[in-house]
């Protein structure tokens, strides 16, 4: 026969089993990362790269992955959707600069 400290550890056991199932059946629908570029223009082969997008693959039952890279003083977004699920990407890249825009606004204007 079990001890009540025994049942009582068993049944901590299973809770954090259940919990981690749980959680780890549902996949994200959305991705967004981050990746710092080099500050300065690189030349690689000698010719200089002036423009860097990024690009977020999709897996499983992502919708949307968003990446930013900042490559020479600039921000490049790269966007990627599963059209069915996301038909207006457009709207959401709009919005982004629209968004941007309106903060470098406020910035400027406490400076």
């Amino acid at each position: 026969m079990q001890t009540i400290s025994e049942m009582m550890e068993l049944s901590d056991t299973l809770t954090q089993r259940f919990a981690r199932a749980a959680r780890d059946s549902h996949a994200a629908n959305l991705v967004v990362t981050n990746v710092p570029g080099p500050p300065v223009p690189i030349y690689p082969r000698g010719a200089r790269l002036f423009e860097a997008y990024p690009q977020v693959p999709l897996a499983g039952n992502q919708a949307l992955g968003v990446a930013i890279f900042s490559y020479a003083g600039t921000l490049y977004w790269g966007l990627n959707a599963d059209w069915d699920r996301v038909p207006d990407l457009h709207d959401f890249a709009q919005s982004i600069g629209t968004h941007f825009e309106a903060l470098a606004k406020a910035v400027d204007a406490k400076a």
